[in-house]
């Protein structure tokens, strides 16, 4: 699940001191309001969130639809970097061929690793530590903390 976007929630509702309850009140007028028991899942990670929910909370936070979606949007691409093949110590050739497979199995990005480890010159224990340091930081781009730039 997201646990870096949960926990991006979590400080947007720290920062303006709001207590789930209070989440709950300022979403009631919402087709879809948020339950108490359903952001603490959301903020655990446990959850993932739905878009009529990420609106009303968007609202609630006072934060642009935008970069919640951006924020939800590159926790996605994190979440699949973590389930991407690890490349330590394989050949050019094995690389080429396990990216045959993939790409005959419709494993996109697998199939793209090979190809974008290669093309770049990059060595199969260099794309294992990007990965690593991708997944440890939780955002692929943008400001340190994973908030949102003003």
């Amino acid at each position: 699940m997201l646990i870096a976007f949960g926990k991006y929630l979590k400080i947007l509702r720290g920062r303006r001191n709001l207590s789930l309850s209070d989440v709950v009140t300022l979403t009631k007028s919402y087709p879809e309001p948020v339950g108490k028991g359903y952001l603490s899942r959301v903020e655990r990670g446990l959850a993932r969130i739905g878009f009529s929910k990420m609106v009303a909370l968007s609202r609630a936070y006072e934060i642009s639809l935008d970069a919640f979606g951006e924020k939800f949007s590159l926790d996605l691409e994190v979440d699949e970097l973590k389930n991407a093949p690890n490349t330590n110590g394989k050949t050019f050739g094995e690389l080429t061929e396990e990216g045959i497979a993939f790409s005959q199995r419709g494993m996109k990005w697998h199939c793209h690793a090979r190809h974008l480890i290669h093309s770049t010159g990059h060595t199969a224990t260099r794309a294992s530590n990007l990965r690593e340091r991708y997944s440890l930081t939780g955002s692929l781009r943008g400001r340190q903390d994973g908030m949102p730039s003003p």
